[in-house]
């Protein structure tokens, strides 16, 4: 016989769709679980959030001109900044509901920590980090370079990594502990009963 390419079973297509959203769509970001789509758009200062399933769209109101946008999949919360203001707004992915987080000056992009639930903001114009807790939304700020442009966080090793676009640098800082597990008793229960004389059939193979 003859072998076919490995792209030959493949079962896209290459279709296309377009969705219409707000007005200056700057940055994107998914969530896998819920199969939900988020759009910044900065001229219209709103977050659009696309059904994945159906390509139907729902339009929530941010702070002014939003610019970037991160999202935790494990709380289904998404933080989107908006350099204008110096806020993130945080829109809870069930509810779409929103509230404001202020943060340093400037912050022009979000990273997620979905391990510790912590989300980090570099603000440009003050060459500082905002962090904020996950849980009950606190924030620290640290110094870091001049004119801190970007960031991303290495979840394995809880580093963060921020560019620092003026002074040729990048921060690098050890992100806060994970809460720590908690032991928690339960009355056992029974899930299977093999045992013959009770109904069972025997131990399981």
């Amino acid at each position: 016989g003859t072998l076919c390419p490995p792209w030959a079973t493949r079962a896209a297509t290459l279709a296309t769709a377009t969705i219409p959203v707000g007005l200056g769509p700057t940055a994107l970001g998914l969530n896998s679980v819920a199969n939900k789509i988020y759009v910044a758009n900065n001229r219209s200062s709103t977050v659009t959030v696309i059904d994945g399933a159906t390509n139907g769209t729902t339009t929530v109101p941010t702070s002014f001109a939003p610019l970037s946008l991160g999202v935790n999949q494990v709380t289904n919360l998404i933080y989107v900044a908006s350099p204008s203001m110096n806020t993130v707004t945080i829109i809870d992915g069930s509810t779409l509901l929103t509230s404001q987080v202020p943060v340093g000056y400037d912050p022009r992009v979000v990273a997620v920590d979905p391990v510790t639930d912590d989300i980090y903001v570099p603000n440009y114009q003050d060459n500082t980090m905002t962090m904020i807790n996950g849980t009950n939304n606190d924030t620290t700020t640290v110094p870091v370079g001049n004119s801190p442009i970007a960031i991303d966080v290495n979840i394995a090793t809880n580093l963060i990594y921020v560019a620092n676009y003026y002074d040729d640098t990048v921060s690098v800082f050890a992100g806060p502990s994970a809460p720590a597990l908690q032991f928690v008793p339960v009355t056992p229960c029974r899930l299977v009963d093999t045992r013959p004389d009770r109904g069972g059939g025997g131990p399981i193979p």
